[in-house]
């Protein structure tokens, strides 16, 4: 039960942080307020990369061509953005 609400409260952050959905406030116009959870884990979560580490860094080497790129730097910088807990 606990990771059923885990997963609803990420499904719900992604939401609010994804230019994706209408919720982040950097939507155009015609997005939905909210997304289904499959469309954000499809788009933003099962994303084709390769995990590289090297000199004590983590890279993330995405795939060429993958078109939801500007969403997924946009949202990764607005989690980046919030404030620590």
């Amino acid at each position: 039960m606990t990771a059923v609400i885990c997963a609803l409260n990420l499904s719900a952050m992604l939401c609010d942080l994804s230019p994706l959905a209408g919720a982040s406030g950097h939507a155009p116009e015609n997005t939905p307020l909210r997304r289904h959870a499959k469309t954000l884990r499809r788009t933003l979560l099962c994303v084709p990369a390769r995990v590289i580490r090297h000199a004590r860094q983590t890279i993330l080497r995405l795939a060429a061509g993958y078109r939801h790129l500007d969403a997924l730097e946009a949202t990764w910088a607005a989690a980046h953005a919030l404030p620590p807990p």
